[in-house]
């Protein structure tokens, strides 16, 4: 915000300084009128320059009006930069061609102008009725080429269009790349040849075989079930085998004692086949969880991504304040005849 001054005080004020010996009694010599304003050197004044080769024009001096044209609307050192004066200054000059029966040059002109403001409409007023004809002969001749250099600005604005689109997908692909790099991280799992020779699929689960690993899993642990329910199978037949010796040494019971011990054989059979089975199947499944071993694989695991920290909004603006005080000096620029204060604040 810009300073404002809040109040300026002016306190002037006249002493008789004994010391200096400087004495105030003639009245202060009035000050010259101050020199008009010029220009720095080098300027031109744009509008002035114009005026003059328009007069020239209109004077008939066709000569003096070319050249000033010349001069103005040269392509590297010409005077004028204002876009309304160098399109009114091009009109003048094409104008200025034509009455040199210099048609070319005039029809060149015209078409400088349309090219740049395809609308452009010349001052009917200003000019005689033959320069607007000549001009309007002009744009129905460029009618072509104006719209071939509408369709060529169309489509190079369409491309820009489509490159900026293009730009902006890769960008937001871009961070959505970074975005998902961020939101993984690897971890190495430590794997061990030990592992894969443990049964029931530890090893298989380690080596990331989850198919096989349930596989081993049931097939050992149905194998062990079936073989310790054939233990108490044979242990209770064996009993009823032997005790049935003690109903005496007849055929009946040699019979029956038999019976009992061909049933506790039978058993004892069944637990050696599943526990055979089991051990099968236990060396399988080292063999296969050595085979299929994968030393410490690498695995993407996610991870949190944080939120973007909130904005901070701006702070407001401080209020400061700043005092000054500035001497007045007398006539012809000797001593002092009064004083300036002044309070400035800024908010």
């Amino acid at each position: 915000m810009r300073a404002r001054c809040l109040f300026p005080v002016v306190a002037a004020f006249v002493a008789q300084v004994g010391a200096a010996g400087v004495s105030y009694a003639a009245p202060p010599t009035p000050v010259p009128p101050a020199a008009p304003l010029a220009l720095a050197p080098g300027a031109v004044d744009e509008q002035a320059e114009f005026d003059k080769a328009r007069n020239a024009y209109r004077a008939q001096k066709y000569d003096e009006a070319d050249a000033r044209f010349i001069q103005m609307l040269d392509p590297e050192h010409g005077t004028l930069h204002d876009k309304v004066l160098i399109r009114q200054a091009r009109m003048y000059w094409a104008a200025t061609r034509l009455a040199e029966h210099h048609e070319e040059d005039a029809t060149g002109i015209f078409e400088t102008i349309l090219t740049e403001d395809r609308d452009y409409e010349p001052d009917s007023l200003a000019f005689p009725t033959d320069v607007v004809n000549a001009f309007i002969d002009t744009r129905s001749k460029l009618h072509a080429k104006l719209e071939a250099i509408e369709r060529e600005q169309f489509r190079r604005a369409a491309e820009r269009r489509a490159r900026e689109d293009a730009e902006r997908q890769k960008e937001a692909a871009r961070l959505k790349m970074l975005e998902k790099l961020a939101g993984e991280a690897e971890v190495t799992e430590k794997h061990s040849r030990w592992t894969a020779l443990l049964p029931f699929g530890v090893g298989q689960f380690q080596n990331g075989q989850r198919t096989a690993g349930w596989f081993f899993l049931g097939a050992e642990s149905a194998l062990t079930v079936g073989g310790l329910v054939a233990v108490p199978v044979y242990l209770v037949d064996l009993a009823n085998a032997t005790s049935s010796y003690g109903y005496g040494n007849t055929t009946a019971v040699r019979a029956i004692s038999q019976q009992y011990l061909d049933r506790a054989n039978a058993a004892r059979d069944v637990n050696l086949a599943f526990y055979g089975a089991l051990a099968a199947c236990v060396i399988a499944g080292a063999v296969q969880g050595e085979v299929a071993y994968a030393p410490d694989p690498v695995k993407i695991k996610p991870r949190s991504v944080p939120d973007a920290p909130p904005a901070v909004a701006p702070s407001p603006s401080a209020v400061s304040f700043s005092f000054g005080a500035a001497p007045v000096a007398g006539p012809d620029g000797r001593g002092i005849r009064g004083g300036t204060l002044g309070l400035t604040g800024t908010f």
